[in-house]
């Protein structure tokens, strides 16, 4: 079965729109000053935009399991989540992850477009505008996925030991 491979991004501290540090944020006083999470030293803990978490987010969306069957989807969904959760490591490793094609292709397609049909018309918004372009070498490596051809990786590998 065809594979494809999308480029492993690395985690990438957060900003706001402008860019300002976004911080993990645990609540909001009865003031309406917001509470931030704090390490051991009462340093504020900066937001990561991780890949993993933007993958497994798109593939939530509705446009991932579009023209498949209720049962059908639910089963694509856990399978896929499970198997990106389980290359997570390994992606890092390699420097890529490897989906096979109809899953890769959901993905690409809930990336492009993740809304239904009825949120655009409901004027839903895809991604939170404040934070998205943390996320965009996330989207740009699904977009930009290419056919995993195994032997041409192995001649890569090779290529670089024999340097």
């Amino acid at each position: 079965m065809a594979q494809y491979r999308i480029d492993y991004v690395p985690d990438v501290p957060m900003t706001d729109i402008n860019g300002e540090p976004a911080y993990k944020l645990i609540g909001v006083r009865q003031t309406g000053q917001p509470v931030y999470e704090a390490d051991a030293g009462g340093e504020k803990i900066l937001r990561s935009a991780v890949q993993l978490s933007f993958m497994l987010g798109r593939v939530t969306e509705p446009k991932f399991v579009e023209g498949l069957s209720a049962m059908a989807g639910v089963c694509l969904v856990v399978e896929t989540s499970q198997e990106l959760k389980k290359q997570a490591a390994a992606a890092k490793a390699r420097g890529f992850w490897l989906l096979d094609k109809d899953p890769a292709e959901r993905l690409k397609a809930a990336t492009e477009e993740p809304r239904s049909k009825e949120q655009v018309a409901q004027g839903v918004l895809a991604y939170d505008i404040a934070t998205a372009h943390n996320f965009f070498p996330a989207m740009t490596a699904i977009k930009d996925m290419c056919k995993h051809e195994p032997a041409a990786v192995e001649k890569t590998e090779e290529s670089k030991a024999a340097e």
